[in-house]
């Protein structure tokens, strides 16, 4: 999965074509059960769309953008591969990607998925540092292999990274320059730095704002 943060919009076919990159010939690749994106093009519109075609199977995506998230899905064992697992999510104005997988007694949303419910616990937070109580609470009463996510709400993005196991397949990777800030779940170029296990980040405008550990 990759989020991102710029000062203003931006071409984000170069983001889509890593994607396809990571899906098609990255770790643990392929993840080929379908793709999805939400990106702003402006205050008040969000292109928000899914398909079950394998993302590097599509065309070029020329938008233009400023803040967003695309992922692409590879199905974990005995769950289903349909269009209601695909991410991203959304529960009113917050959108939502999640890597890895959690283990729940109890699977309770339309979706059928762990990822769900994972959103439904944190999306109505108060403020960066309830996020993180959220967080921690959600954690202590489940167990996991992965559990990053991406969110956005009210022009800000939340990214992540916690994992239990496979160091190399879960790092967060970042960038962040005069353009804003990208993450992605392998790394572009040089240029990235891990995040750590256990880091959450708050970025607004290009900018990572704040950072607390988990």
């Amino acid at each position: 999965m990759i989020g991102y943060s710029f000062k203003k919009n931006e071409n984000i076919n170069f983001l889509f074509n890593h994607l396809k990159t990571m899906a098609k010939d990255g770790i643990k690749a392929p993840h080929d059960d379908g793709w999805g994106i939400a990106t702003f093009v402006s205050d008040k519109e969000v292109v928000f769309h899914k398909s079950m075609q394998p993302v590097f199977n599509e065309d070029d995506l020329n938008i233009e953008s400023y803040l967003g998230m695309i992922h692409a899905r590879k199905a974990s064992d005995n769950l289903e591969k349909t269009f209601l697992q695909l991410h991203p999510y959304f529960i009113k104005d917050t959108f939502f990607s999640h890597n890895g997988t959690i283990y729940l007694d109890k699977i309770d949303n339309v979706f059928g998925t762990d990822s769900f419910e994972y959103f439904k616990a944190l999306y109505d937070f108060n403020n960066f540092n309830d996020l993180k109580e959220k967080i921690k609470e959600f954690i202590s009463k489940n167990s996991y292999s992965g559990i990053n996510f991406l969110m956005i709400r009210n022009n800000e993005l939340y990214v992540f990274c916690n994992y239990t196991r496979t160091e190399d397949y879960f790092t967060l990777w970042y960038t962040e320059n005069d353009t804003g800030f990208i993450v992605a779940s392998e790394k572009m170029d040089n240029s990235f730095i891990p995040f750590e296990n256990g880091m959450l980040a708050k970025i607004v405008n290009g900018k990572m704002e704040n950072i607390l550990y988990i």
